[in-house]
């Protein structure tokens, strides 16, 4: 299982060895692979499991905000910088008996907003944590999502929001990211700035695998990075 700490370690590895920067698409929405920034979003994301306090203490003179909105027990995080016009939202993966029936929860529901099928629990999450921080945001400033796990699919979701009300997503990096829509949905957000960080032997980002008549109910959007083992990865 792809683990904060392996994750952590591996990006390390990483920006020791890496260019930077990478111009590579896969789709007309993936964001470019910065492993810098790759690797503050990880840390973002792992910090979402932290208590309200630390997380707002660990950004003195920026505007955090940290909740756990409906019944779900999911918190996110909402980090603003008024002077580079940014906003970044990361979410808490599994964490408690409630998350993990959150991610238990496989019916395929469709959702209204997005016009897509969803994973019933991840979209759950995704909609408290929306109605919440949507007061919140500013259209006008660029926006980052990140997350672990469940937190990965819920902040995906939370993509496809954002775009569809006009805010400004600038990039979606996801770590152990389970599925949360049909291959119908993956190609209607194909071009969601997407990109997933998996770990080679993560058995997560293969769930949820339901089958029907032979075919897979879900799938995922997005390109994907698969780190191998040392300094090795997989665009």
């Amino acid at each position: 299982m792809f683990s904060k700490c392996n994750l952590i370690a591996l990006l390390t590895v990483l920006l020791g060895v890496a260019s930077g920067v990478s111009q590579a698409s896969a789709a007309t929405g993936t964001p470019k692979i910065d492993f810098k920034l790759i690797y503050q979003a990880a840390l973002l994301s792992d910090q979402a499991y932290k208590g309200q306090s630390e997380i707002i203490g660990k950004y003195p003179g920026l505007s955090a905000w940290v909740a756990t909105p409906g019944d779900t027990e999911v918190q996110y995080v909402l980090i603003i910088n008024p002077k580079r016009k940014v906003q970044v939202i990361a979410v808490r993966g599994t964490a408690n008996d409630v998350n993990w029936n959150l991610d238990m929860d496989t019916r395929g529901v469709r959702d209204q907003k997005a016009g897509i099928l969803m994973h019933h629990g991840f979209r759950k999450a995704a909609e408290a944590i929306y109605h919440d921080v949507k007061p919140r945001l500013k259209r006008d400033y660029r926006t980052y999502l990140t997350g672990h796990s469940l937190g990965g699919a819920v902040a995906a979701i939370l993509g496809t929001y954002m775009i569809d009300d006009g805010f400004r997503i600038a990039a979606i990096y996801t770590f152990g990211q389970p599925r949360f829509t049909n291959q119908a949905g993956a190609i209607a957000y194909r071009n969601l700035p997407l990109l997933r960080i998996v770990n080679q032997n993560d058995v997560v980002s293969a769930f949820p695998n339901e089958s029907e008549g032979g075919k897979h109910v879900y799938a995922h959007t997005g390109a994907v990075i698969n780190l191998l083992s040392g300094p090795y990865y997989v665009f």
